[in-house]
């Protein structure tokens, strides 16, 4: 495992991981935003049977968890409460401009939940196991 860390910290800051960071963002504007009819499919896809409740919020984590972690691995993130602070603030203004934009989308204090404990999991992974090797 700390093979596999020390290889992973050698590409944060490139040039590659920035670009990976932004276009990530993007998508997550993307699909955080737009109405969903838009960005389903609408098919009977395998990933549509499995369905449990709240299931939204587990998407929400994984997103915010992975977006907390390529922007640590961008560098853009320079202090170490930025790591947390910038994708809390980036998922309250999704939240927020859903609830203005009217496409569809409302605000949800859940996503909110959700999304804020996917990004403080991610900042306890790499404070523990990426900022210490």
């Amino acid at each position: 495992m700390q093979q596999v860390i020390r290889k992973l910290r050698d590409n944060f800051g490139s040039s590659l991981s920035r670009i990976l960071f932004g276009f990530y963002t993007l998508v997550l504007l993307a699909v955080t935003l737009l109405p969903t009819n838009v960005i389903s499919s609408g098919g009977k896809s395998w990933i549509s049977k499995i369905s449990f409740e709240n299931g939204d919020k587990v998407v929400h984590f994984a997103l915010f968890f992975i977006f907390t972690f390529l922007g640590f691995a961008s560098y853009y993130f320079k202090r170490n409460y930025q790591i947390w602070l910038f994708p809390i603030l980036f998922g309250l203004m999704i939240e927020i401009l859903q609830h203005f934009l009217g496409w569809g989308r409302t605000f949800d204090i859940w996503d909110i939940t959700a999304n804020v404990t996917g990004t403080f999991a991610a900042y306890f992974f790499l404070i523990k196991n990426i900022s210490k090797t």
